[in-house]
Formats: structure tokens, C-alpha cells, sequence
């Protein structure tokens, strides 16, 4: 029992080291989020039920959390200026599949397949509570 607690510590410690640090040479945040789109972002799933897992499962730990140093969902000038730097959503995808500074390969999603990253992506980068 003591091997899996220091297992599922260790774990999390990686999941929230792997959110990011300051940005280094990516898209700068454009604007500082609303206390509407923090809520939003707090409080929002993908209707699907699908893409609603795997985003709480894989997601919504970096891109849900104000001061994370990721782009938070419904943040949508944030995601804008990244889709930008990255040449769109391919760009995009490919920094979750392969990883992008302190992203991580995958985005902690190993089962997540490119039109799931795709719609995932989509889905935090539409504005939301303005």
C-alpha cells in the first residue's frame, strides 16, 4: 500500500511539474483571463461523454487552473495566438502528440487518438464565458 501512495504521489508531482513553467520562447498570453472564462474553464466539459473523459482524465488538470502556464480553456485569445505561433491546429496536435516545452508527449493522454486531440483542442480553444 506504501509503494502505491509514493507511486501516485511521484505521479502527480510529474503531472503538475509537466503543466509549465513561465512561458520560454512560446506565444505570450495575449490578455489575462475574465473571472468569467476562469469560471468557465473551472467548471466546463466537452459534451460528449467521451471526449468529457478523457479531457477530465487528461486534460483539465493544466488547462482548467489559472496560473498553470498553459493555455486555459475558453480562453480563446490565448488559444488564438497559439494556434498562430504553432501554424493552426495541426501545429497544435502535434505539440500534444509529441510534446512542447513543458508539455507532455501526449498530453498524459496515451489512448487519445488524432481526431480525439483535435476535438479536445478545439474544445479549449473556443471562447467560452465572455
Amino acid at each position: 500500500m506504501q509503494k502505491v501512495r509514493l507511486s501516485l504521489g511521484i505521479s502527480m508531482a510529474v503531472l503538475l511539474y509537466s503543466c509549465g513553467s513561465p512561458r520560454e520562447g512560446g506565444a505570450a498570453i495575449v490578455t489575462d483571463p475574465t473571472a468569467a472564462q476562469i469560471e468557465y474553464a473551472e467548471h466546463s466539459l466537452p459534451s460528449d461523454a467521451e471526449l468529457s473523459e478523457l479531457y477530465d482524465r487528461s486534460c483539465r488538470l493544466c488547462h482548467a487552473v489559472e496560473g498553470m502556464n498553459a493555455p486555459l480553456t475558453g480562453h480563446g485569445a490565448d488559444w488564438a495566438a497559439r494556434m498562430k505561433a504553432r501554424e493552426g491546429v495541426n501545429g497544435l496536435l502535434n505539440s500534444a502528440k509529441y510534446g512542447y516545452q513543458m508539455m507532455p508527449a501526449n498530453g498524459q493522454c496515451f489512448d487519445c487518438s488524432d481526431d480525439q486531440f483535435i476535438a479536445l483542442i478545439e474544445f479549449m480553444a473556443k471562447d467560452g464565458g465572455s
